[in-house]
């Protein structure tokens, strides 16, 4: 069954109101946070115009799978592939973002992310900006986990990071008309519509909420220099 966003917006709102409570113009927190403004505006900018082009791409593709139809030749496995693809594009380009700019949030105001030593660093240390998060050696599972231990579970309600790395190996099956991975040795069929659907309104909350935030701190720097 597909939540709603009436149902996820109560509980986005939450959870990520605790994670701003530092979040003003003098507070730590915010003047980390806003040494990236321009790069998560940009960020937004760019998902906006790559999501514009994949919703005209994904109207063409369509048509091509009504097409198929007419003709008689079965779409479901074209469409289920459609749909893998889309959910691990929406989980690196969106999801890892809004990951990243919360854990920024917390480090912000002095929770300590761990890091492992790595080929530059052969020492045991502590996320300190945005380019420590971004490391491609750090586990997806284990940002969701460490948001999850700092009261924010509904990451992983989210991202069903299982799923996207099951879909990034190509760790799946399409047959039967069905999306299947390997759980526990038995296949268990995924129904990806509704996952997308899912991520679709969990973020459509989390933006907002972001969005409000900055602004109402953006206006109230404003009127402290005036």
């Amino acid at each position: 069954m597909t939540i709603t966003r009436k149902e996820i917006k109560p509980l986005v709102d939450e959870q990520l109101a605790t994670v701003f409570l530092e979040f003003f113009p003098s507070s730590n927190q915010y003047k980390l946070f806003n040494q990236y403004s321009k790069t998560f505006d940009n960020r937004d900018s760019n998902i906006i115009n790559f999501m514009a082009k994949y919703r005209a791409f994904t109207l063409t593709l369509c048509k091509g799978f009504e097409i198929q139809k007419l003709a008689g030749i079965e779409k479901i496995n074209q469409e289920l592939l459609w749909r893998t693809t889309t959910y691990l594009v929406l989980t690196e380009l969106i999801g890892n973002d809004f990951v990243d700019r919360t854990l920024l949030l917390l480090i912000g105001k002095g929770c300590e992310f761990h890091l492992e030593p790595d080929n530059e660093h052969k020492y045991t240390r502590h996320a300190k900006n945005l380019e420590d998060l971004e490391q491609s050696y750090i586990p997806l599972a284990v940002k969701l986990d460490f948001l999850k231990a700092n009261g924010l579970p509904f990451f992983l309600d989210w991202i069903d990071h299982r799923l996207r790395n099951k879909i990034a190996h190509l760790d799946y099956a399409i047959k039967d008309g069905g999306f299947y991975i390997k759980r526990d040795g038995k296949d268990k069929k995924i129904d990806l519509k509704e996952k997308m659907s899912t991520f679709t309104e969990y973020y459509n909350c989390i933006k907002e909420f972001f969005h409000e935030q900055e602004k109402s701190k953006q206006n109230l720097k404003a009127k402290n220099i005036k």
